[in-house]
């Protein structure tokens, strides 16, 4: 191996390993998503790689190699640059870690068995750096650490002394037992990755920030995410009844803050339903002139847009919450929220709030919002833009 190649691989190598010291420093509990085999994977590519460029035609197999390698390669360098690491992005990760981990320990194991100078000792290195690295993410959870952690990295370091033993000694008559040995060490390391993917499958799943492993605490912000982009959200037949008797000719049944709240109303009537801000409720999809330009010509008359006036958060203090309404109201809006303010601040100008009693009756609840259904925790008001019409 020249010292170009052995440059190429020492890089690669440290860019994994800063990646996660960065998950794990950034945030312990994302580590969990996508790290616990992300090393063997790159001890796969680098023991899969060919360092001298194939000739043409390529075979599948280079093809392939080819393939997962730039994919994984290319997500390693964007998530140890990128300013955001969402546990639902990291999935992009996962099918190249499959792929190379398959790949990579086949061609590991083989190189072992026929020592192949160096690739011969990258199995059993593999093997215990990804048990170590298992073991450091388990120490954020500390009810499986007890559990896991001794196990893991017990076996694993049991394991990895058999197999250097055996490649130092060719004829010790446990040599024989290796082919067993490499199978139940990487069962052993994906234990944990099994079980964290199973406990959101056996305690229910999380559709808006779907994440693997034990349930984390809600924070403020991600009980934000959940009042805008609720988890389920069914409209009540009441209100769904009142829109439908009263939208005459107009397109739209009702215009919505984001697709989350649209969702359940085309499903239910099968007629449109406007989503204002896109799926998340901050795309700035229409001007002002536009929305006022359906309401005269008759195609909108009803909108559904939240208010922060009964706004509250479950597990927020009043001081967290005070600072979460003025980020989302802050002064120089002059009463309006962030969440389409030109357009909000237009309908409460040029529209009138119908009354739940007149919505929705026989629906308990604050005179002047709708109750959305279960799920959804922001407080919404029904306007009617009838008089928008010139």
């Amino acid at each position: 191996m020249s010292s170009c190649e052995l440059d190429l691989i020492k890089g690669i190598t440290w860019l994994a390993l800063l990646k996660v010291h960065h998950i794990m420093r950034h945030d312990p509990l994302l580590s969990g998503q996508i790290s616990w085999l992300l090393l063997l994977a790159l001890f796969g590519l680098i023991a899969a790689w060919r360092w001298k460029w194939p000739r043409q035609p390529w075979t599948p197999e280079q093809q392939g190699l080819l393939l997962w390698g730039i994919w994984f390669l290319t997500l390693l360098l964007f998530f140890s640059f990128a300013l955001f690491d969402h546990p639902y992005y990291m999935v992009t990760f996962a099918p190249a870690i499959c792929a190379l981990v398959g790949i990579g320990c086949v061609t590991m194991y083989r190189a072992y068995r026929d020592q192949a100078g160096w690739r011969s000792w990258l199995l059993p290195i593999a093997l215990f750096v990804t048990a170590l690295v298992q073991g450091v993410i388990l120490g954020t959870y500390p009810a499986w650490k007890p559990v896991l952690t001794p196990l893991i990295v017990v076996v694993s370091l049991l394991i990895t002394l058999l197999l250097v033993v055996a490649r130092l000694a060719p004829r010790w008559p446990g040599r024989a037992l290796t082919g067993p040995c490499v199978t139940a060490g990487l069962l052993i390391l994906l234990l944990a990755p099994t079980i964290w993917a199973a406990i959101p499958l056996w305690s229910g799943t999380d559709t808006i920030n779907p994440v693997a492993g034990p349930q984390r605490p809600a924070g403020a912000l991600a009980l934000l995410a959940h009042a805008f982009i609720p988890e389920s959200i069914h409209a009540q037949p009441e209100l769904e009844h009142y829109l439908l008797d009263q939208q005459g000719q107009a397109r739209y049944l009702v215009a919505t803050i984001n697709a989350s709240t649209a969702a359940p109303f085309i499903l239910d009537t099968g007629k449109s339903a406007l989503a204002l801000g896109g799926y998340d409720s901050f795309d700035q999809i229409l001007s002002v002139r536009q929305v006022a330009a359906m309401v005269q010509q008759g195609q909108l008359r009803f909108f559904l847009l939240p208010t922060l006036a009964q706004f509250q958060l479950p597990n927020v203090s009043p001081r967290e919450l005070k600072a979460i309404k003025g980020i989302l109201q802050p002064a120089s809006l002059h009463g309006a929220s962030i969440i389409q303010p030109a357009i909000s601040l237009w309908v409460a100008a040029h529209c009138s709030v119908v009354p739940r009693n007149v919505a929705e009756p026989g629906i308990p609840g604050p005179a002047t919002t709708v109750d959305l259904g279960e799920g959804f925790t922001l407080p919404t008001q029904l306007f009617d833009c009838t008089s928008g019409h010139s």
